[in-house]
């Protein structure tokens, strides 16, 4: 007998045409002239409506170089305002974006490219060395190499700031296929090499839907994880369904990521087990007024029981923790600061269903067992 375990959470309404780039377009028309993602370093910012513009602008561009519906293009940058940018073109293009990490070297990204099937790569001018030898070992066309992040770019590559600023008109493009895959980022897995997973545009829409609809109001969300990973994905897939503004950062550094909490008074940090570490333990933390957080998400590993008293020591707030994975489109669980225990990871999503099953006996586990 199958046991189902199901979300105490009503279900969220998931539209026919489920996809982010309609959530971008209604805040643009809506509330355009708010800040949607600040550089949390330069404080440079992007409103909603810069970002559609963009957005837009870049589509026809990237139409005009070759780019097309079904390809697989890698995006290859650390966190910044120009990614969000890119992300959202390729989505309502209708290409295949396949996030990897900055710190690939040439063979690595290549190996992405290759499993990938990607025939472009938009990379930050700062790796545009590694995106031009990745590119050579796939065949992959210098024509087809792209960089972000400085107007100049590389020599020989064209930047993304060169095709915006062409202001291409955008000529009509079909509706989205809320199931057509929008989203190809690499998972870890637990064995073997990093594989492809194939996330469609209503799986993304769904990933921001589920989260936001228990997600408290804020001012602003922090992106010190990075975008390439799910869960910084996901991060501003929520922001952008709650109208929030996303304060980005490079890379973790204790002195940009304490700045920034206590500059934008955050009241919700979320981060990862080595950030908790930090919090929890390192002097330079005492040196920032901290006090508006109110509460710290963790997932990608559990938390330590000394660990997590060790944060509610130091702060007096809990730590949420949460589960999901690359495959879910984010995460799969959910914990408040009414609805939470230590070593737990949470309740189900809305939208979300659980089955344990034993592959030993294939019997289906209830409530309190244990495999």
């Amino acid at each position: 007998m199958s046991i189902i375990f199901k979300s105490p959470y009503p279900d969220v309404s998931i539209p026919e045409d489920a996809a982010i780039w309609n959530k971008l377009e209604q805040h643009a028309r809506e509330n355009g002239d708010k800040a949607a993602f600040v550089c949390g370093m330069s404080e440079r910012s992007l409103s909603f409506a810069q970002v559609l513009e963009m957005a837009q602008f870049l589509v026809a561009g990237l139409l005009a170089s070759g780019i097309k519906k079904g390809d697989v293009v890698v995006l290859h940058s650390f966190n910044c305002l120009e990614y969000p940018v890119v992300f959202l073109a390729l989505n309502r293009l209708g290409a295949v974006c396949s996030p990897s990490s900055p710190l690939f070297n040439s063979e690595e990204l290549a190996d992405q490219m290759r499993s990938a099937k990607a025939s472009a790569v938009i990379s930050h001018v700062a790796f545009a060395e590694v995106a031009v030898r990745a590119s050579a070992l796939t065949g992959v066309s210098l024509e087809r190499v792209f960089t972000l992040g400085h107007p100049k770019g590389a020599s020989g590559l064209q930047t993304i700031e060169a095709l915006m600023a062409l202001k291409l008109p955008l000529s009509a493009l079909p509706a989205m296929n809320p199931h057509d895959v929008v989203l190809l980022p690499f998972s870890s897995g637990t064995t073997g090499r990093p594989k492809g997973v194939e996330l469609t545009a209503r799986a993304m829409y769904a990933c921001g839907a589920r989260v936001a609809a228990l997600e408290r109001d804020a001012a602003f969300m922090l992106a010190v994880l990075p975008f390439f990973h799910i869960a910084a994905t996901m991060i501003f897939h929520v922001a952008i369904f709650k109208r929030i503004t996303t304060i980005a950062l490079p890379r973790f550094e204790p002195g940009s990521f304490l700045r920034a909490v206590e500059k934008y008074r955050l009241d919700t940090v979320n981060v990862v087990p080595p950030i908790v570490q930090f919090l929890a333990k390192h002097p330079l933390v005492d040196k920032f007024d901290l006090s508006a957080i109110n509460r710290l998400g963790s997932g990608a590993a559990p938390l330590g029981h000394e660990l997590v008293q060790a944060v509610r020591s130091r702060f007096g707030v809990p730590v949420l923790q949460s589960y999901g994975m690359t495959e879910l489109a984010g995460t799969a669980t959910h914990s408040s600061e009414t609805v939470f225990r230590d070593g737990a990871s949470g309740q189900l999503l809305p939208n979300t269903e659980l089955r344990v099953r034993c592959l030993d006996t294939d019997v289906d586990l209830s409530h309190q067992e244990w495999l």
